[in-house]
């Protein structure tokens, strides 16, 4: 994978949950349609970014919290992984 600033961001200030493009072919995860298009404009370094796509994920953090996410699917410089919190 690209490298990247941090694996994960988990963001209060986040209204999606996002994974990189790069990370879900790494994994081979299955995307979907996203029917709600919308742009980002500060995840990827001098461009805005169409979204596309989505991918059902599921992931834990320590051997305490798991959990199931749908994130949209992006190009991203930011990190592999950005969370809204719940």
């Amino acid at each position: 994978m690209n490298k990247r600033a941090c694996d994960i961001i988990i963001d209060s200030g986040s209204s999606e949950n996002i994974i990189s493009k790069a990370m879900v072919t790494k994994l081979g995860l299955q995307i979907g349609k996203n029917h709600a298009l919308y742009k980002i404009g500060w995840i990827k370094r001098g461009t805005e970014v169409k979204v596309t796509e989505v991918c059902h994920i599921k992931f834990s953090i320590g051997k305490n919290y798991a959990d199931k996410v749908t994130c949209d699917v992006v190009e991203m410089d930011a990190c592999h992984i950005m969370l809204r919190c719940p």
